[in-house]
């Protein structure tokens, strides 16, 4: 299955996984391999491939280049569980309210349906996100990617 092209990035919520039982994996270099906790093994519980382009009203390179950064350099998949924290979207939250707020993230024109309307794609990030943050902040284990 190849990435769908419209797809901006890719958000997904994992949480610290436990299998029922022992689980063992084969690998072609160390052949039987039991994953263990200290493998901190997780499981995808919420994704969210977003298709709009969030910075389309940022005009400034230099701010739009900052928010990008701190959202995918801080979310990497490759970055450990705990360094994926919901407080890093927290962080990012409140950069992209300072950007909204000093008028760098202006509105644009999105195709809804047949309409066009004007919106804010930063804005309706940070919304997102809050809504994300609000779900998922009392689970233990959780962590976020973008990709």
């Amino acid at each position: 299955m190849s990435p769908d092209p419209n797809v901006q990035f890719h958000l997904s919520i994992w949480k610290d996984y436990t299998p029922p039982r022992t689980v063992a994996m084969r690998t072609e270099q160390t052949g039987r391999h039991v994953v263990a906790p200290e493998h901190e093994p997780q499981e995808e519980i919420y994704s969210w491939p977003l298709r709009t382009d969030v910075w389309a009203g940022i005009p400034n390179g230099e701010v739009r280049s900052r928010l990008i950064d701190k959202l995918f350099e801080r979310l990497d998949f490759p970055l450990p569980p705990a360094e994926r924290s919901l407080a890093v979207l927290s962080d990012f939250i409140a950069t992209a309210e300072r950007a909204i707020a000093n008028g760098d993230a202006g509105l644009v024109p999105i195709a809804v349906g047949d309409e066009t309307v004007a919106m804010n794609p930063l804005l309706a990030l940070v919304l997102h996100l809050k809504w994300i943050i609000q779900c998922f902040a009392d689970r233990p284990g959780i962590s976020v990617s973008i990709r």
